[in-house]
C-alpha cells in the first residue's frame, strides 16, 4: 500500500492538471489522487478504487456529450479496428484487409467503480475508459491518462470492397465488378460479387505518442456523431494539399448529411440507422396519431397542426425509404 501511495503522490499533479484542463471544478479535483492511484496499479491484488463525482452543471453537460457520443457509436452494427486507412488505387475501392471487431458499451472496469456511467471501447490489447476528467487507456495491467485536450478524433469516409457480409446499416455504393473507371473501363474482376461500401473511418490520436488508432464503422452517421465532441474538425497530418482538401470536403458533406439524417429519424422518433422495419412501424404509429379522421372533431387550429405534422412525417418517411432503397441496390 505504501508503494501505491508513493506512486499516487508522484502522478497526482499530472492527474490534477488533466482535471483543470477539462474545467470540472474544485470538487472534482479531489479525484486526482484516486485516479493517480489507478495509474500506478499493477496486477489484480489491490483493492478496487471507488470514484465519486459531484459534477457542476458545466462539467455534467460536457460529460453528457461524451456519453452520448459513445452511445451513438455503440449503436453501429459493426465497428472494427484496422491497421491502415485504406488506399484506393486508380479510383478503385480499397480492400477491407485485416480487421478486428471492437466492442463499445458501458464498461466493466477491472480496478475501479464510479457513481457515473463509464463507457468503454475494447479492441485488441488496449481498452479505453471515458471518465469525466480524462480518458483512461488500459493495457499491460497499467493505466495511462489522456486529457480530453489531447484526445482527438477525425472522421473521414472510407470506400471498401467488402468481401464479407455487408452490415444492414452501411451504405452500399455498388458492386466491384460493375463500377466504371474514369476512362470508361470496368474496374474489378468480371462477375465479382464484392460490394463497394462507404464506411466511416475514425482516426483516434493522443493515446500513444505518434500513433493513430483507426476504427472502421458501418454506420457513417454514428461515426460522425462520435467524433463531434472530440474535435472532429481537426485535420490529420498533412498528406498533400489536394488530398487534404478533398477529405475535408468529404467530411463536411458527411457531417451535413448525418445531421440531415438525424432530423429525419427524429421526426419519426427512432434512432439514426434504425432498420426498415423499425422505421415503418414508427411511421404507422405517428400516422395514426395525426390522421385526419382522428382529429376531425377537434378545433380548426388542432386540425391544421395535425395536417402540418402529417406532411412532415410523410416527407421524412419518404426520404428515409428512398435512401434505404438506394443503398440496397
Amino acid at each position: 500500500m505504501a508503494l501505491y501511495a508513493a506512486l499516487g503522490a508522484a502522478v497526482a499533479a499530472v492527474a490534477a492538471g488533466l482535471l483543470v484542463s477539462y474545467a470540472l471544478g474544485a470538487a472534482v479535483l479531489l479525484l486526482g489522487l484516486a485516479v493517480a492511484f489507478l495509474l500506478g496499479r499493477r496486477g489484480s491484488g489491490a483493492p478496487r478504487v471507488e470514484l465519486f463525482y459531484n459534477l457542476d452543471a458545466e462539467a455534467k453537460a460536457r460529460f453528457s456529450e461524451v456519453q452520448k457520443a459513445c452511445e451513438a457509436l455503440a449503436g453501429s452494427e459493426k465497428v472494427w479496428r484496422v491497421d491502415g486507412e485504406g488506399v484506393e488505387v486508380e479510383g478503385a475501392a480499397a480492400p477491407v484487409g485485416d480487421r478486428q471487431p471492437v466492442s463499445i458499451g458501458q464498461a466493466e472496469t477491472p480496478d475501479f467503480s464510479a457513481n457515473v456511467e463509464i463507457w468503454g471501447i475494447e479492441g485488441g490489447e488496449t481498452r479505453l475508459f471515458f471518465l469525466p476528467e480524462c480518458v483512461l487507456s488500459y493495457g499491460g495491467e497499467r493505466y495511462e491518462p489522456v486529457s480530453y485536450d489531447s484526445f482527438g478524433v477525425v472522421y473521414s469516409q472510407s470506400r471498401r470492397a467488402e468481401d464479407g457480409e455487408v452490415p444492414s446499416d452501411a451504405e452500399v455504393l455498388g458492386e466491384a465488378g460493375s463500377l466504371l473507371g474514369t476512362n470508361g473501363t470496368r474496374r474489378g474482376r468480371r462477375g465479382s460479387e464484392h460490394s463497394v461500401v462507404a464506411y466511416g473511418m475514425l482516426a483516434i490520436t493522443g493515446i500513444s505518442e505518434g500513433e493513430t488508432t483507426r476504427l472502421l464503422v458501418s454506420n457513417k452517421a454514428r461515426a460522425v456523431r462520435f467524433a463531434r465532441p472530440f474535435g472532429s474538425g481537426k485535420e490529420e497530418a498533412p498528406r498533400g494539399d489536394a488530398r487534404t482538401a478533398r477529405e475535408a470536403r468529404a467530411r463536411r458533406n458527411a457531417e451535413a448529411e448525418a445531421e440531415k439524417n438525424e432530423t429525419l429519424y427524429k421526426v419519426l422518433g427512432v434512432e439514426p440507422g434504425a432498420s426498415q422495419a423499425e422505421v415503418h412501424a414508427a411511421y404507422k404509429k405517428k400516422a395514426r396519431m395525426y390522421h385526419p379522421d382522428r382529429v376531425a372533431s377537434l378545433a380548426p387550429e388542432v386540425r391544421e397542426m395535425a395536417e402540418l405534422r402529417m406532411k412532415e412525417i410523410n416527407a421524412a418517411y419518404g426520404e428515409i425509404k428512398r435512401k434505404k432503397s438506394t443503398g440496397a441496390r
